[in-house]
């Protein structure tokens, strides 16, 4: 299979042609001399979806554990309030 052009790869992976330079200058997809291998830019580009997808997940479990842990401390200090205040 011959090389692809940058904008052959944009538009196969629905990114413009700034995003496919952009992926390329982060060494996610590769160009040789003449272009864009097309079977692997495609397999590295799902490949940095899956990964950024995880990233994204493991960013949210991380958050909602935080909005937990401040909502308990929210509830145990309002608890505290109350007895101090019933102990006077």
């Amino acid at each position: 299979m011959q090389p692809q052009s940058t904008e052959s790869i944009a538009k196969l992976l629905d990114v413009s042609v700034q995003e496919v330079n952009k992926l390329t200058r982060a060494n996610i997809l590769t160009k040789t001399g003449t272009g864009y291998p097309l079977v692997e830019s495609v397999h590295l580009y799902i490949r940095h979806l899956r990964k950024d997808k995880e990233f994204l997940e493991a960013r949210a479990r991380k958050e909602n554990a935080l909005a937990d842990m401040a909502e308990a401390r929210a509830v145990a200090a309002k608890r505290d309030a109350k007895t101090i205040k019933w102990r006077r």
